[in-house]
């Protein structure tokens, strides 16, 4: 379809195209939303005196963002360590999620400075939110940690599990089972699923590990008052974490529990 040429925009929309490029949007992208053309965006960036940046330097990274160990960063090792995705013969990073959580990795795009698109999965007829980059240093130092390609099966993180790590990892590959308040976590690594068990142990919480598949451990807790030291432990003064799994457990082990 023919793209409509806007000779000019309305005030309204000219600052539209201004905060959504300073969001982090490109013109493109831009663009597409107005159906329009990139020149067009172009201008109005320039007519309202707005620096226009390269798409390699709005999503370079120039530090490595994970090095100071922040519970930020801590959260997103461990949900990369469970849907993380690193290419074996690039510098490709890869983090993905279903659609519904798309605003949940928008918090990831802003903390590794890349860019977050909504992608359709023709396999599984299905939308899917993808953060995407390149960096060498935060590859090599996300396989220094374990992090590694085809880490699926031979996971094994090389610095401490602790609660911010964890949380990342239950909101990456865990289950917050409705109407049970059971707490669960998979991992098809036998090295991984003992260091999380061992660290369960180390917070004097009761746990069982079972197969549900030849090659995929459970990590389940289902004791209430187990499960209920566990949320305390993901949840307790945490910044970050996915709000619908919380939700799902709030009402088993919440403030008024």
């Amino acid at each position: 379809m023919r793209k409509t040429v806007h000779n000019k925009f309305s005030e309204e929309v000219e600052k539209f195209i201004v905060t959504e490029y300073l969001s982090g949007k490109n013109q493109k992208e831009i663009a597409n939303q107005l159906n329009t053309y990139n020149t067009s965006i172009r201008r109005v960036l320039l007519r309202n005196n707005i620096p226009l940046i390269s798409s390699a330097e709005r999503w370079s990274n120039r530090d490595n963002v994970f090095d100071n160990m922040s519970e930020e960063a801590q959260y997103w090792i461990g949900f990369l360590a469970a849907d993380g995705g690193i290419h074996s013969k690039s510098n490709k990073i890869y983090l993905g999620s279903s659609e519904k959580d798309h605003a949940h990795l928008e918090l990831y795009s802003k903390f590794v400075k890349a860019p977050i698109k909504r992608v359709y999965n023709k396999t599984y007829d299905i939308y899917e939110t993808r953060v995407i980059f390149r960096d060498k240093i935060i590859k090599d130092f996300l396989v220094d940690i374990g992090i590694t390609p085809n880490k699926s099966k031979t996971l094994k993180l090389s610095i401490p599990i602790n609660r911010h790590i964890l949380r990342g990892v239950f909101d990456g590959d865990g289950y917050a089972r409705k109407n049970k308040g059971y707490i669960e976590i998979a991992t098809a690594s036998e090295n991984f699923k003992n260091q999380i068990s061992d660290f369960l142990y180390s917070e004097n919480i009761h746990h069982t590990i079972h197969k549900n598949t030849e090659t995929l451990f459970i990590i389940g807790v289902y004791k209430k008052t187990e499960c209920k030291k566990l949320y305390e432990l993901f949840y307790n003064n945490a910044t970050i974490f996915l709000e619908r799994k919380k939700r799902v457990l709030s009402p088993f082990y919440g403030e008024n529990q």
